[in-house]
């Protein structure tokens, strides 16, 4: 979208917000405010961030079933790669030597990490889709002259994770999200049968279900320095994430129509939004909290 779209946006003024859902704005905003925090409090820039999904008491619908399933179909694997790739969608390259400083053969093969103040962490389904979100975010807060003062830093590394009960169920949930993409891909035939009995386009959670979904994200964020402190969010809604997803896209919109953003035209994310965004969403029960902590 961001290479099909970003020159006509440029051209006529158009500003554009795409994952701007349950996927992928919790992890997007979580850490605009960690780096926020950090700048603020602390004076500094940003280092590592991690982003867990604590909690996804959610029910996806057959809309949302039946796109990741038409996915498969429409794009090749080398296509879907380079679209996954953390940083593919940020304006600007990241150095290729900054790892994340939980990867290893360890989590590669297992999923599972464990993360001070977070716990034991393994893998997230909607991570490979936020971290391209995240890494757009950092791009461009480091080109749009608005917002260069918030930009992250040139040592930035995100991780995405969600909580694990313990490690068998960490493990489990890792290969059971890599051995069903891995079938959906190589077996076109399954992805058929997939559709004809999963939950159906226009279909999903009734009222009684979706009053008991809810949504915690909890992350944390050192400090590019020698400080001892870090930074901590916690991030939450009581709600299903269709509810949720609306809220985000119309406060994202009214804080584009009410709010002088200083952007220009182009295809941006919800961190770009700043203060403003935040504070909207939270008044609609998308609530943040964030404290310094010891490192």
């Amino acid at each position: 979208m961001t290479q099909k779209y970003e020159a006509v946006a440029k051209a006529s003024g158009a500003i554009m917000i795409p994952q701007s859902g349950l996927d992928s704005v919790p992890s997007d905003i979580c850490t605009w405010q960690l780096a926020t925090t950090l700048r603020e409090e602390l004076n500094v820039k940003t280092k590592d961030v991690v982003i867990s999904s604590h909690k996804l008491k959610i029910i996806p619908s057959g809309g949302t079933i039946s796109t990741v399933l038409s996915a498969f179909g429409v794009f090749s694997v080398d296509e879907l790669r380079k679209g996954y790739e953390p940083y593919s969608q940020s304006p600007i390259p990241r150095n290729p030597s900054l790892k994340d400083p939980y990867s290893g053969i360890t989590k590669a093969l297992f999923g599972c990490f464990s993360v001070p103040d977070l716990g034991l962490l393994t893998s997230s389904p909607l991570g490979r889709t936020d971290a391209t979100q995240v890494g757009r975010s950092w791009g461009l807060l480091k080109t749009i002259p608005s917002r260069k003062d918030q930009f992250y830093g040139d040592n930035f590394t995100w991780t995405p994770g969600m909580k694990a009960r313990n490690w068998l169920a960490g493990v489990a949930i890792h290969w059971l999200q890599v051995s069903t993409l891995a079938l959906l891909f190589l077996l076109p035939p399954l992805r058929t049968l997939a559709a004809r009995f999963v939950t159906q386009p226009g279909e999903g959670a009734s009222k009684e279900e979706a009053a008991k979904c809810e949504t915690e994200y909890r992350g944390t964020a050192t400090a590019d320095s020698n400080t001892k402190k870090k930074a901590y969010i916690r991030a939450w809604y009581d709600g299903d994430g269709y509810t949720l997803t609306a809220i985000f896209l119309t406060q994202a919109a009214l804080t584009v129509l009410e709010d002088d953003l200083e952007l220009g035209g182009g295809v941006f994310t919800p961190a770009c939004l700043g203060q403003s965004f935040v504070d909207r969403t939270e008044a609609q029960g998308f609530k943040t909290e964030t404290q310094i902590m010891d490192h």
